[in-house]
């Protein structure tokens, strides 16, 4: 169960494979990915399927329709530049349909992994109060990871660390969250570890980065598949600390240690099945959201429709 800012992702997406010299811009767009691919690692729950799978959605945070809207501010602006009430239009969709969307798009591979009784178990679980404050405030560090220091650090360096691995120079790594106590350290990777977080990340740009070997290839660059490896190795290893850096500003050892008890059970294990096979791919599920809204719009408001329908053949 996790949102993606689609439109953001997929503009990252096409600027990785159109041209290799990526700006900050660009690297912010790209890494609203890890932002909303965290958080929907970070919060799995249900209690039955389609009608219990959207209550959940709406009340718990996990959605909130005006950050969906300033987020797909963009697409609004690049498709309707001349029309003011093109955002607007936009923001009603997300305000009002996209949750039921995401619903559908996601319940069949829930369904396939997850059994009603490990639903209701997880649900019993957030239904804890101490669950549901931690979750309120995990769901917050996420929901602003891109406004932070070391989130921006991370997008600078990541983009630097694309150019050198391309010009056969070394990367250097992320420094932040080095002060970080020991025990804290220990207890946020195991954490992240058994939540899976980098098995979503990892399925979810996986298809980026098969995109990205083919431009290299096409472009000439030799090993491409080499760089790619090397640019996922890169990630792996430098991700992880800005988490870190992130989570231990805002929760403490204990708060860590009660939400990985959590990870370890059968129940959350299986929705995360879910979630990774969502993940795998990107472009795909960005597809199908912005399916849903042409036809939408193409019920509603039609002549905004045209443009979606566009932008999905340039995606296909």
């Amino acid at each position: 169960m996790r949102m993606w800012d689609f439109f953001c992702i997929f503009a990252a997406i096409f600027e990785i494979k159109r041209n290799l010299t990526l700006n900050y811009t660009d690297m912010k767009r790209f890494f609203s990915l890890v932002a909303l691919a965290t958080m929907m690692c970070l919060t799995i729950q249900a209690d039955s399927y389609h009608d219990a799978l959207s209550r959940y959605m709406s009340g718990s945070g996990v959605v909130n329709p005006t950050q969906y809207s300033q987020m797909l501010e963009p697409m609004a602006q690049s498709l309707y530049p001349d029309d003011p009430n093109g955002k607007n239009v936009v923001s009603q969709y997300v305000t009002t349909q996209m949750m039921e969307d995401i619903v559908s798009i996601y319940e069949p591979a829930f369904r396939r992994h997850v059994s009603e009784a490990e639903l209701k178990e997880l649900a019993t679980i957030y239904a804890d109060p101490k669950y549901a404050e931690l979750q309120k405030r995990t769901m917050a560090i996420v929901s602003n990871m891109q406004q932070s220091p070391e989130y921006q650090q991370f997008v600078r360096q990541f983009s630097e660390a694309i150019q050198n691995i391309m010009t056969g120079q070394p990367a250097r790594d992320v420094q932040i969250a080095d002060d970080v106590p020991a025990e804290y350290a220990t207890a946020f990777y195991q954490f992240y570890a058994d939540s899976r977080i980098n098995d979503v990340l990892a399925s979810s740009f996986q298809g980026i980065f098969t995109g990205l070997a083919d431009k290299l290839q096409d472009s000439g660059i030799a090993n491409p598949q080499a760089k790619v490896d090397e640019l996922i190795q890169y990630t792996n290893k430098n991700l992880p600390k800005v988490m870190l850096a992130l989570f231990s500003n805002q929760l403490t050892l204990n708060d860590v240690k009660l939400v990985a008890g959590m990870t370890k059970k059968t129940s959350y294990q299986h929705a995360m099945d879910a979630v990774i096979e969502m993940s795998a791919d990107t472009m795909q599920l960005g597809i199908d959201i912005i399916t849903k809204m042409a036809e939408w719009m193409g019920q509603y408001y039609p002549k905004y429709a045209a443009p979606l329908y566009d932008t999905l053949k340039m995606l296909k």
